[in-house]
């Protein structure tokens, strides 16, 4: 079974250096190349690569039937992952679960596997029966990929912004933005410069929150830091647009935004301000 396995992955070999290629420059092949090489080669990072491709290109549909028939085809962690961080994503709770201990017994997953525990916690924390310190201690576990580290910290100034302490937020904002594009810590920096008064900069800033994310997702986070700025007429203008991009975006901010205190209507830091999808950041 192993050298079939790995007989496979080297027939596979030639079709993904093609397909890496491929998607370096940008061709409209390279979701097929990279599907191919991972049905020719089963090897869970190509068929991460091509739903990830699907999603990038606007092909949530499709990226979404992808997830479910490469997992009956050939299950494994990463898409395990996916599924259960659509189905979170969704409100299935339960599945989300399955999905993660699913994605646990394959023994694959990493940093995808990760994140969708983490969010689970997140999810747990509204209940008063939970293990109010499971969020510490899996942040402070040493072998998280940079993909959740990220989470953590955007979730962290997301936190603080709903509480707010938008200066604090904009802090956390700079220093992720040291290190690569991250759209919602731009539109903290945007929150905090338009409240002082400095448009070109808020502008800029909004700019690049703009390229970073999409529609939706702008749309999400600059109507809950709107909210928490106190700038109710602002952010309901901003949730009709929502509700006709993204009903279940709308539906889910709307229940953030209604809920009490510490779940975006009060100033409890402790709580979770989520990000929208896995894709949010």
């Amino acid at each position: 079974m192993l050298v079939l396995k790995l007989a496979r992955r080297v027939m596979a070999l030639p079709l993904g250096v093609v397909a890496w290629a491929a998607g370096m420059l940008r061709m409209p092949a390279a979701v097929s190349l990279h599907r191919l090489a991972w049905q020719i080669g089963g090897d869970p990072e190509a068929a991460l690569t091509t739903w990830r491709l699907l999603m990038v290109g606007q092909r949530q549909a499709e990226a979404q039937a992808f997830a479910a028939w490469s997992m009956q085809r050939e299950p494994c962690g990463p898409m395990a992952a996916v599924l259960g961080l659509e189905s979170l994503e969704g409100g299935d709770v339960e599945a989300a679960r399955a999905r993660l201990g699913q994605g646990r017994s394959l023994g694959s997953g990493g940093d995808l596997l990760d994140l969708l525990e983490y969010r689970l916690l997140l999810r747990d924390a509204d209940d008063p029966q939970a293990d109010r310190g499971a969020i510490e201690r899996f942040a402070a576990r040493r072998d998280l990929g940079p993909a959740v580290a990220r989470s953590l910290h955007v979730e962290r100034m997301l936190r603080l912004a709903g509480a707010g302490r938008l200066d604090d937020a904009a802090r956390i904002a700079r220093l992720l933005l040291e290190i690569e594009t991250v759209g919602p810590a731009h539109l903290v920096l945007w929150a905090q410069a338009d409240r002082e008064g400095r448009s070109a900069e808020a502008a800029e800033h909004l700019g690049l929150a703009s390229a970073a994310l999409p529609p939706e997702q702008l749309a999400y986070y600059r109507i809950f830091l709107l909210a928490m700025s106190g700038r109710s007429a602002d952010a309901a203008r901003l949730m009709v647009e929502l509700r006709e991009q993204s009903p279940g975006l709308a539906a889910q901010l709307a229940g953030l935004l209604g809920g009490p205190p510490g779940t975006g209507g009060g100033n409890d830091e402790q709580e979770s301000h989520g990000q929208p999808g896995e894709g949010g950041s």
